[in-house]
């Protein structure tokens, strides 16, 4: 997978991880939930604010995916207290992964997954999805 660029997520990030977050979650939820209840989500969940505060959560981090200098894709990975579910010291839960429709079907989404499964490996960490 030549051409491919995975950048960790800071602050000045945050405007094109908003526009993305909503645009992927979009094109993922589009067939599945009505135009109003995505929106009401979307503006919940990909606020400035909440953005901010996951960006500057120790404990979550956020990469960015792109091939051939476009925007494909992106990952959030939850530590200890940012985990909603297991809160294990010892795992890093995979919170969101979202590759672009015009991206998706080329193993983007499976080099996220390695890629997380990597850096969970390096911190001497499970990973959980």
């Amino acid at each position: 997978m030549n051409n491919i660029v995975v950048k960790r997520c800071d602050l000045e990030d945050i405007d094109t991880l908003q526009e993305f977050s909503r645009q992927t979650f979009f094109e993922t939820y589009k067939e599945l939930c009505s135009p109003n209840d995505i929106n009401l989500y979307s503006n919940y969940a990909f606020n400035l604010n909440n953005l901010e505060n996951e960006l500057t959560n120790p404990d979550s981090t956020f990469f960015f995916l792109y091939y051939n200098h476009i925007l494909a894709g992106y990952l959030k990975l939850n530590e200890a207290r940012a985990q909603t579910e297991l809160n294990d010291e010892d795992a890093i839960k995979i919170e969101r992964l979202y590759i672009a429709s015009n991206f998706q079907k080329r193993g983007y989404g499976q080099y996220l997954m390695d890629y997380a499964t990597d850096y969970a490996q390096e911190k001497g960490k499970n990973i959980y999805g």
